[in-house]
């Protein structure tokens, strides 16, 4: 029974703004952008994301536990974009993450 009540929460639990430090499971809304040599190559805001998924970029899930609402982070990582071009190099970025308003599960 448990099991199926953490399911439906999971499912359609509202979530709320809370006043600490992202912790894993907590879903964070950020806005990032990708540099290659100092140049930006990509950006977005009001990214919706899950701390400790893994599911995006490789460092993010780092980048971000801990992290408060008001605080920034940078990180490397490999765009994969980039190495679909076949760009020369490492292939190397330094996205940044601005946590904006988080929420956690309820």
């Amino acid at each position: 029974m448990q099991k199926e009540l953490d399911e439906l929460r999971d499912r359609f639990g509202a979530l709320k703004d809370v006043d600490r430090p992202a912790a894993q499971q907590d879903f964070v809304t950020i806005a990032m952008s990708a540099k290659v040599d100092g140049e930006e190559v990509d950006s977005a805001d009001g990214l919706s994301y899950q701390v400790g998924a893994g599911n995006m970029l490789e460092g993010l899930d780092e980048a971000l536990e801990g992290l408060s609402p008001s605080e920034d982070a940078t990180f490397e990582t490999t765009l994969m974009r980039r190495r679909a071009l076949g760009r020369a190099g490492p292939g190397h970025s330094d996205p940044h993450c601005s946590q904006g308003a988080r929420a956690a599960r309820s």
